[in-house]
């Protein structure tokens, strides 16, 4: 695994308060992955679609174990210049690829996981090959899959697995694990 640096997008934080039933949403779903997934440290985020953004883990804060305060709005996105404006707390360094999946695809709830038993599996989904994590390179890769399925296999850095209906993303996990 490549050694975690921070995030690679520039990050515009702007006023604002998370909407409150999208941080209930979000926390809800962040309880629902504990025992289901293994993660250790900061690894994995997951999002929900807010109005036009989306809310997400923020970097550094742990998943299967978010609190209020570790939520970042996503307001908006410039691909231009690889920039985030959000508010709350610094968006997860994979939030651009979010932001690009919810361009491509109608999902409502995005989970992105380092799961070793599961990345040991061979699994037969679309997949991507070994790129920087945090890249627009990664996002652009990850994103034009996610239009082939619902799940996409990340070279080293794990999976994505998105769903058009939030309900539907925990039952989608359960399915591969």
């Amino acid at each position: 695994m490549e050694r975690y640096e921070g995030v690679k997008f520039r990050a515009i934080k702007v006023p604002g308060e998370i909407p409150a039933s999208c941080a209930f949403r979000l926390l809800s779903m962040d309880a629902a992955l504990k025992g289901l997934i293994s993660t250790s440290a900061n690894e994995g985020n997951l999002s929900v679609r807010c109005g036009g953004g989306f809310v997400i883990k923020g970097a550094g804060s742990r998943l299967t174990l978010m609190k209020r305060d570790d939520i970042s709005h996503v307001l908006s996105a410039n691909e231009n210049d690889f920039s985030l404006s959000y508010s709350g707390a610094l968006p997860s360094s994979e939030s651009f690829m979010h932001h690009l999946i919810y361009r491509v695809v109608p999902a409502s709830a995005i989970l992105h996981f380092h799961d070793a038993p599961l990345l040991s599996k061979k699994l037969s989904f679309p997949s991507v090959p070994k790129l920087p994590y945090g890249s627009p390179e990664l996002a652009k890769a990850v994103s034009s899959k996610a239009k082939a399925g619902k799940i996409v296999l990340m070279e080293g850095h794990g999976s994505v697995i998105w769903a058009e209906k939030e309900g539907e993303l925990i039952p989608l996990l359960k399915s591969i694990l």
